[in-house]
């Protein structure tokens, strides 16, 4: 949340206790789900990101709407009637 680095248990401790981190607690208790909700479109809009760069000439970047396209020809046959 605070995105601090801390080198050690007693560095993250006192961060913990720090005024700093105690307001971001309280603006992160006031607003939990906006909160989230951004960091979660975040991560997804860079993981979506990184997956069209790692895989650009695989069907990774087609939409999960679109059905992949089928490998199978379908043939169809014509019945014919006698007279």
């Amino acid at each position: 949340m605070c995105q601090k680095q801390c080198r050690d248990e007693k560095g993250f401790k006192c961060h913990c206790m720090s005024e700093s981190h105690q307001r971001q607690m309280q603006i992160f208790g006031q607003n939990a789900h906006r909160i989230v909700e951004g960091y979660s479109e975040e991560f997804e809009n860079s993981f979506l990101d990184l997956m069209r760069r790692a895989h650009r000439f695989s069907d990774a970047h087609h939409s999960a709407a679109s059905p992949p396209p089928s490998s199978k020809t379908s043939t169809s046959t014509t019945a014919t009637m006698s007279t």
